[in-house]
């Protein structure tokens, strides 16, 4: 079998490469398939597969000679569990520092006058945080439920629901009718 590119131009003695090529060859569908159950994302699970093995490249000293081997396998699945949920990590902190980012501005430039932009603020700080993330993602930035789903690993559906009870919860809100009823803004 040959390795992918990536693994190729690892700088590794003949041995390590080919140590390196019977684990891959042995463990990248069990890889794949854990990456896979994790990180529900098809692309996402290769690139984990591939980061598995070049971070194996680094520790092949530990390998037992017998691949197949309880402690072996056990050692890849951790490395690959956890490089997995690091993906899983990332894309949450990605999603909370765009959060964090863009909530204020766009409430304020939601807000025409300082009553709104408190009144938006009390409520989005009532409901749920990914909530209030999943409206500006699809409100400001534009993306579409599905972007979101993958972006969140949960089903369109959830992200439909999710958005139309946030929307909901806006548009009942006492204080955002009382500045509606003033001649306010809709929301959108």
């Amino acid at each position: 079998m040959i390795l992918p590119p990536i693994l190729l131009d690892l700088s590794l003695s003949d041995n390590e490469r080919d140590l390196l090529e019977r684990l891959f060859e042995t463990y990248e569908h069990p890889v794949y398939n854990l990456s896979y159950s994790i990180l529900r994302n098809r692309a996402d699970a290769e690139d984990n597969t591939i980061q598995v093995f070049v971070n194996l490249s680094n520790v092949l000293h530990r390998i037992e000679p017998d691949i197949e081997s309880k402690r072996n396998r056990a050692f890849i699945y951790v490395i690959a569990k956890y490089a997995a949920l690091d993906i899983c990590r990332k894309y949450k902190s990605e999603a909370r520092k765009a959060r964090l980012e863009v909530t204020e501005s766009y409430v304020r430039d939601l807000a025409f006058d300082d009553f709104y932009y408190h009144a938006l603020i009390h409520d989005m700080e009532q409901i749920n945080p990914q909530a209030t993330a999943l409206l500006i993602l699809k409100y400001v930035y534009g993306l579409k439920s599905k972007e979101i789903a993958r972006m969140y690993g949960i089903s369109v559906s959830n992200v439909d629901v999710r958005i139309h009870r946030a929307k909901k919860y806006m548009r009942t809100s006492k204080e955002i009718q009382a500045y509606k009823g003033g001649g306010g803004h809709e929301i959108p």
